[in-house]
């Protein structure tokens, strides 16, 4: 860069450097502020990139007039939310010079420059100048935010409301015009570490239920027969009944606010508190071209691996007991039944519909049924089974609404349930136990309902064969594309595989042309592996009338849904659709 600034662009420490003559004019009538004439500098030659040292002598909105190191005066503009004050001696570049109209912008020098305009838009906004209040400004200069007294006092009456909040998070929830409450900050940052997947709390909450359990009983060491006086096994058993009463809900039932059930009928029940389910939230709506997204991925993309890990793998077919099979059930010796029934569920052969129907089990015999590690892992599967959803069910209508609205109450019961039952434990000496997990899922299915007033995403926890699959879809389009069915999709995939390490693919669509263009980023030890299948994907692609363009390379860092999200928000993307999917086996 070499304009008839240069002595100002390149050397800002050069305090008594002079301007080329010829780069002057003169011009009556102005005057300096001690009522001396004044020298205006000609910016014509100015260009975008240019920068300089200059003091603020004047200001007026966005207009600024800059005393210049060699005495001569700048008449400019300054870019939108600006925020500057007399005497102030900045490093300026030049925006745009057009029709020697200049807009300029100031490049922060460092704490020094942070502390000045820090202590001015504070003392502005008649707020203390503080290392608390200094940190917001230079936070929301950081994200493109004014630090006009509005602003300034907006945030600073949301960081009193949220105190233990990260500023920043703060700032990033009202960019993306998301309600600033302890949930959705929780979750934001939840979000932006890589712990949102619903999956991951679907799996948790299936082994919160088991901890529970195991704690009521004193992780199942205790023996129902030999605790007379005890309330806990007991209360472990009516509080395993809830949960398979959950379990095997009728999804078709309307009474949705009905009060819980009490865990026991004698003087224990007593320590519950009486609540009713609290009014829930809306259910995220799914925008029908988002669904049609979804349901394409869903059914077109196979993903297997070649064995399943210690973990109980998810089954799409649940076994069942016929009616005869039942009554035969119910005419064995009372000795026998219980180990019966902890047999057929080893086998396969049971599931939880089948244990709730058989009438002649006493509390001695659930307890033994439940205590057992078959029933445990049965009870995990059916939760994991229950609140996933398969590639078929995704192809079918309202399928997505129907499960988020399944998730929410169901998981929002749980909670209930679970919280009760420690508390009540808790209160009668039992060991306490953490019961997060199912709440935190009906806080993220809210979360993403606050988010779809804004933008169109959705979470998929997927069951796949042998295997669980997170999903993120985030759809970014123009409302008219969208209608029309018309222009360049984009899709970013994101793989987590055992093989493979970490996958990103960023997907585009012609639509009109049936023109596919996959860009695969890998890690360095896995390019090879691809590079050596990548013609089967071409030639699926080609069956199903697409011509396919493939570019592979190293892969970099990933992003998080919140920053794909933040970026379009800024680019202001057109068309753009996000998914991440984690394998798991």
């Amino acid at each position: 860069m070499d304009s008839y600034l240069s002595g100002y662009s390149h050397n800002l420490a050069a305090q008594n450097q002079q301007m080329p003559q010829h780069g002057v004019v003169h011009t009556s009538g102005s005057t300096a502020s001690s009522g001396a004439p004044v020298q205006e500098a000609d910016i014509s030659q100015l260009k975008a990139g240019d920068t300089f040292k200059g003091e603020i002598v004047s200001v007026n909105g966005e207009d600024v007039q800059i005393l210049l190191i060699n005495g001569q005066y700048m008449a400019a503009k300054l870019e939108r939310d600006v925020q500057v004050a007399l005497g102030q001696i900045l490093n300026l570049q030049v925006k745009s010079n057009k029709d020697n109209k200049i807009v300029l912008k100031p490049i922060m020098d460092g704490n020094a420059q942070m502390m000045r305009v820090g202590t001015f838009a504070l003392k502005s906004a008649n707020l203390a100048v503080n290392e608390k209040n200094l940190e917001l400004v230079s936070k929301l200069i950081e994200n493109g935010m004014s630090i006009d007294k509005n602003t300034l006092m907006t945030f600073n009456r949301l960081a009193l409301q949220h105190p233990d909040a990260d500023m920043a998070s703060i700032i990033k929830l009202v960019k993306l015009q998301i309600p600033v409450t302890e949930n959705n900050l929780t979750q934001y940052e939840n979000y932006q570490n890589f712990e949102h997947r619903i999956l991951d709390g679907i799996n948790e909450t299936s082994d919160e239920i088991i901890r529970l359990y195991d704690t009521l009983v004193g992780n199942g060491g205790a023996d129902f027969a030999g605790t007379i006086g005890s309330t806990m096994p007991e209360m472990a058993v009516k509080y395993m009944e809830q949960v398979i009463n959950l379990l095997t809900e009728d999804e078709n039932t309307q009474n949705i606010q009905a009060a819980p059930q009490e865990l026991h009928q004698d003087a224990a029940a007593q320590t519950l508190p009486d609540s009713n389910v609290q009014p829930q939230p809306p259910i995220p709506s799914v925008p029908a071209q988002a669904a049609d997204d979804i349901q394409k991925t869903a059914v077109n993309t196979e993903m297997r691996q070649d064995a399943p890990t210690q973990q109980a793998v998810v089954q799409n077919q649940t076994p069942h007991l016929t009616d005869k099979e039942i009554k035969q059930l119910e005419q064995t010796d009372a000795r026998e039944l219980p180990d019966k029934i902890i047999s057929l569920v080893r086998d396969g052969k049971a599931n939880i519909q089948d244990i709730k129907q058989i009438k002649n089990l006493t509390p001695e015999m659930k307890y033994e049924i439940f205590s057992s590690e078959p029933f445990k892992a049965l009870v995990r599967n059916t939760l994991q089974r229950q609140w996933t959803l398969s590639p078929k069910e995704l192809a079918q209508d309202g399928k997505l609404q129907e499960f988020y609205e399944k998730l929410e109450r169901q998981s929002s019961r749980l909670s209930q349930i679970m919280n009760e039952t420690a508390d009540a434990a808790s209160q009668q000496g039992g060991v306490e136990s953490q019961t997060r997990a199912a709440a935190n899922i009906r806080d993220n299915v809210e979360f993403i309902n606050q988010m779809n007033q804004m933008y169109n995403y959705i979470q998929l926890p997927l069951k796949l064969t042998n295997s669980q699959a997170h999903g993120d879809l985030y759809v970014y389009t123009n409302k008219r594309s969208l209608a029309k069915r018309e222009g360049v999709l984009t899709a970013f995939l994101h793989l987590d595989m055992d093989n493979l390490g970490g996958v990103d693919v960023s997907i585009s669509l012609q639509t009109e042309k049936n023109e596919v263009m996959t860009k695969f980023y890998l890690e360095e030890d896995a390019l090879s592996l691809l590079e050596e299948h990548i013609d089967e994907l071409t030639q699926r692609l080609t069956k199903k009338g697409y011509n396919c363009k493939h570019m592979i390379q190293q892969r970099d860092e990933e992003k998080t849904v919140m920053q794909r999200i933040e970026e379009q928000v800024a680019g202001k993307s057109a068309a753009l659709s996000y998914q991440t999917f984690d394998i798991r086996t």
